[in-house]
């Protein structure tokens, strides 16, 4: 062998060619200590952002101060094993993340599971987030593509020297049971499913995957998520479990720590873009220019004591986006201003600026107080503001009846009882339907003078069915068969699909559209409304307006509450659920939400409610539609 000439190849390859070189690369491989090397470190001296992100170029660590010590939990020479961040948009906590997994591709190996919501964000993560980061820096570019088994595929499997990448769905049972792991990381958690076909909670199946390095000391567990509903939220669940750190500022004129809060930002009425903080202790104003100064002298601190002492827990909301890389404080307050009145925009800025669960009111409003903020309008009569006119119908099985509401609404969702009517009847027959029908043909009187009709009525059709149905067909689109959905991700209304046979079971000569109607959102949305509370006497957006009815009627508002329940280790589960036998003022007041929707009550423009208005102020009947006339068109839409 000693007579053996070797031919000559490049160094790069003679390494690989030799058999003793491969085995001892490996065997040096194997018992190489852990870096003491952070992932912050990594990543400032490697990391290179893509032409794509928002501020492209190097990663510098100092632009966010506040990521610092989060990343260097994720690093092998930390104690820390599991880190949760609950954390609003733009904070990049995202990019926290991808540090910390290209930091174990070239310096730490090992084998990394990323799980994402769903199976779509498997190849965007990949392709958008993966990808670019490996390509844009040399250091993983060399780890990723030496080697003969080395590669990244856009389906969410990289492999490199030492370990592999594998991007993962929430969803698939088989992919979170797939393989053991070292690194965890959990993005956007609260976006995962329940529970992943019947065996359990996806969250609990993926950290089993790292419990034997976990036996060890060695593995890292990193969840991140803007939270959601109170009490649903595993991000929020997870926080509280932890220590539950802060992230403390200095106030550039008193020196004093404290935490940046939604309470603390002020901005006068016609000049909301320019947004400034007031201070918990000195109360002076704190510029924006004052926030690059303010987070590099942050620092968090704990404020409870962990269930385990390895697992720290971090909260940051958008109010210390830095400078210059997302919305300002003035950006954030015209975001607030412009979610007034909608409860599912204030609920998304509270959940993704404010990075705070949003609570949906489990226990139902008492249902004196909205007895005791009644007012002295006359019931049956349209007041001021009153600019649209929708009717909610409930079909009753017994005693047999039909009960009708009407409400009227204005701008920012602001809505008025007009009147409430009970027609005693059996449904089956056709004289409880001509009652009803009768009696929403009428014109209304308008305290602005002239009158003003009923828009769009919605009918509840789980009970006498094609009785319904006949009745909807029978007045054209004026008139709109619902049917009431359960499900938390429904939209107020859903496309119709059409119905097309009578009672008898045979083909209709008119279709009749059914419309979904999603009840949990219009719930969640009226709850969110009758707690809102007046400030100065001013009426807000949103406020629900209730004439002098009785007791029942205020009761029967507040009939459902919202409940949440887990049973030992099984899936948390979340229902409306009535307090009281009679619901159906709050049932009527729900289908008349739906018609409002279906009118484009929400998309109307300042214009348009601009030309509603006008015909109010003329004096003249605002859409006085007689129901077998079909539909005619609606003042202010196109």
């Amino acid at each position: 062998m000693s007579d053996f000439n070797f031919p000559s190849f490049p160094t790069d390859l003679v390494r690989y060619a030799d058999p003793i070189d491969v085995l001892s690369e490996a065997f040096s491989e194997g018992i190489r200590p852990d870096p003491l090397l952070t992932v912050s470190e990594w990543a400032d001296a490697n990391r290179v952002l893509s032409s794509k992100e928002s501020e492209p170029g190097r990663w510098r660590t100092a632009r966010a101060p506040f990521l610092r010590e989060i990343m260097d939990c994720l690093s092998v020479s930390s104690s820390v094993s599991r880190i949760a961040l609950m954390k609003g948009a733009q904070l990049g906590g995202t990019e926290c993340g991808l540090n910390f997994e290209g930091y174990v591709i070239d310096a730490a190996p090992g084998t990394i599971m990323h799980v994402v919501p769903t199976h779509e964000d498997i190849k965007k993560v990949t392709r958008r987030r993966i990808t670019p980061m490996i390509e844009e820096c040399p250091s993983l570019r060399k780890r990723v593509a030496s080697g003969d088994k080395g590669r990244t595929d856009a389906i969410g499997y990289i492999e490199f020297p030492g370990g592999e990448l594998v991007v993962v769905n929430s969803g698939s049972g088989a992919a979170l049971r797939s393989l053991p792991c070292r690194f965890l990381f959990l993005d956007e958690v609260d976006a995962y499913p329940t529970d992943v076909t019947d065996e359990g909670d996806p969250v609990s199946l993926a950290v089993q995957r790292v419990s034997a390095q976990a036996a060890k000391g060695r593995s890292k567990v990193f969840a991140i998520s803007t939270p959601t509903i109170k009490g649903r939220s595993r991000i929020e669940a997870d926080y509280l479990n932890g220590d539950q750190r802060q992230y403390f500022v200095p106030c550039p004129h008193c020196g004093e720590f404290q935490v940046l809060k939604w309470a603390g930002v002020r901005w006068d009425d016609d000049a909301p873009q320019k947004a400034w903080y007031e201070c918990a202790h000195c109360k002076q104003a704190i510029g924006a220019h004052h926030k690059t100064e303010m987070l590099d002298k942050g620092e968090w601190r704990p404020t409870a004591k962990a269930v385990d002492p390895k697992f720290r827990s971090y909260h940051i909301s958008s109010l210390y986006i830095p400078t210059g890389l997302g919305l300002s404080w003035g950006g954030l307050a015209m975001e607030w201003i412009a979610s007034e009145g909608n409860i599912e925009a204030r609920k998304a800025f509270i959940n993704t600026k404010l990075a705070e669960t949003w609570e949906e009111r489990g226990e139902a409003p008492e249902w004196q107080r909205l007895f005791d903020r009644r007012e002295d309008y006359q019931l049956g009569t349209a007041p001021l503001g009153v600019l649209l006119v929708t009717a909610g119908v409930d079909v009753q099985r017994a005693p047999a009846r039909i009960e009708c509401s009407v409400w009227g609404w204005g701008r920012g969702k602001e809505s008025w009882l007009i009147d409430h009517q009970v027609f005693a009847g059996d449904p089956f027959l056709d004289d409880v339907w001509k009652q009803l029908g009768d009696y929403l043909a009428k014109p209304i009187t308008h305290q602005g003078g002239g009158t003003i009709g009923v828009s769009r009525v919605a009918v509840d059709t789980g009970f006498a069915t094609h009785e319904a149905y006949d009745w909807c067909r029978s007045k054209g689109e004026w008139a709109m068969a619902v049917d009431g959905r359960h499900g938390a991700s429904l939209p107020i209304i859903s496309s119709a699909k059409a119905v097309d046979i009578n009672r008898k079971g045979k083909a209709a000569r008119g279709s009749v559209l059914l419309w979904p109607v999603g009840t949990w959102r219009s719930k969640s949305e009226f709850y969110g409304l009758v707690r809102i509370e007046r400030e100065n006497d001013d009426t807000p957006p949103g406020w629900v307006h209730l004439p002098k009815v009785d007791s029942e009627f205020c009761q029967q508002l507040v009939a459902e509450q919202f409940i949440t329940s887990k049973k030992g280790k099984g899936p948390v589960k979340q229902r409306w659920e009535k307090v009281r036998d009679r619901n159906e003022a709050l049932d009527c007041r729900i289908y008349a939400r739906a018609a409002h929707a279906a009118l484009g009550g929400d998309r109307y423009t300042e214009a348009q409610w601009d030309e509603l208005e006008r015909f109010v102020a003329r004096r003249t009947d605002v859409q006085t539609q007689q129901p077998r006339q079909g539909r005619r068109s609606i003042p202010g839409r196109s």
